[in-house]
């Protein structure tokens, strides 16, 4: 603090006062706005939350080959330059959320994980299932991560610029708070970053403070997020591959079929027939005995010379019937090996 002293200018004479330069070292505390963005987070949506502990995760060797495609997807093995969005999509029971789990479990030892964000309407408070703390909620995670440190101070910045960033529609949130400071971070180590964002049940998510939507905020909602990610997929300084969880929702798959003006840049495809838009997943068995699922790639073109891209779906099928038969063929053999009761021994 600078302090005045009226001894400096006794008896002076003839002197001019020109202009004051005041330099701040760089240990500024930024408590204030952390705070504010704590505020505005949705703690049981983080992959890790105590409301989150009872949650789905996928039993040792099961649903094996699928994970380990997603994973050889995130780390770009097929192709240096993959597509942005992966959407595994699936009806309800087909193991998504357990997937997800699984997957942001494992991405995270390895430092794979930049964010996650669970939607949900069983696990958590009301905010899993509310748009309005969406961007926060990743935002907080991106700038704790360790090889992301030099972001905190551009993005707590940016959230003392614009007090009320957190009120605005989620673009604008996305812009200020990760594009514009992806922008401005030095990359010489973005080798070192992780690459996966994972969203867990967009088709569950609701337009701001959760509560009974009507189905139009609903459709409301589900495309402002997809919006939004694909913004972010689409733009320059964006180094994330993004995974979107849902089920089949026709809003969310028309969303994709009719904004090509946004997706095009990224995902450029050919229209396909509706019979054709979901090729399921065929099961088979492995030597290993684990379910092995085949993924299902969009036709796409973009130009005699260019690379096809697309964004991938990976379709889960539930096989609810079979099981309910062997269950109840099982349940049959076990009554019939069952020895009789000296009641019904003596009545027969």
């Amino acid at each position: 603090m600078i302090t005045y002293n009226p001894d400096y200018f006794r008896q002076a004479r003839n002197f001019r006062i020109g202009t004051l330069n005041q330099f701040a070292n760089g240990n500024t505390d930024w408590k204030a706005e952390f705070d504010r963005l704590v505020e505005n987070v949705a703690a049981d949506a983080i992959h890790g939350a105590q409301a989150r502990s009872s949650a789905p995760e996928c039993y040792p060797a099961t649903r094996v080959a699928v994970r380990e495609d997603i994973t050889k997807w995130i780390r770009q093995e097929d192709s240096p330059t993959p597509e942005k969005i992966l959407w595994v999509s699936g009806p309800a029971g087909a193991g998504k959320t357990a997937i997800a789990g699984s997957l942001a479990e494992a991405w995270k030892g390895e430092k794979l994980l930049a964010a996650s964000f669970f939607f949900s309407s069983f696990f958590g408070s009301s905010h899993c299932r509310s748009t309005e703390r969406f961007i926060a909620t990743l935002v907080y995670q991106l700038i704790r991560h360790p090889s992301l440190s030099d972001l905190k101070p551009v993005v707590l910045s940016a959230i003392r610029n614009n007090p009320l960033v957190f009120q605005q529609n989620l673009k604008e949130q996305l812009d200020t708070l990760i594009l514009d400071p992806l922008r401005k971070v030095d990359r010489r180590s973005s080798e070192k970053w992780p690459k996966a964002i994972l969203i867990d049940g967009v088709d569950e998510c609701e337009a701001g403070e959760a509560g009974s939507p009507l189905p139009n905020q609903r459709v409301t909602a589900h495309k402002e997020i997809l919006s939004a990610l694909t913004h972010a997929a689409t733009h320059e300084s964006f180094p994330f591959l993004i995974i979107v969880v849902s089920r089949p929702d026709p809003t969310i798959d028309r969303f994709f079929e009719q904004n090509s003006d946004i997706t095009k840049a990224v995902f450029p495809r050919q229209p396909v027939q509706s019979r054709f838009r979901y090729r399921p997943l065929r099961r088979r068995q492995t030597r290993r005995g684990r379910d092995s699922f085949q993924a299902s790639k969009r036709p796409s073109r973009c130009g005699q010379d260019a690379r096809p891209k697309c964004f991938r779906t990976i379709y889960l099928r539930r096989y609810s019937h079979a099981i309910h038969r062997v269950w109840s063929a099982q349940r049959y053999a076990a009554d019939k090996a069952r020895p009789s009761s000296p009641a019904r021994s003596s009545t027969s």
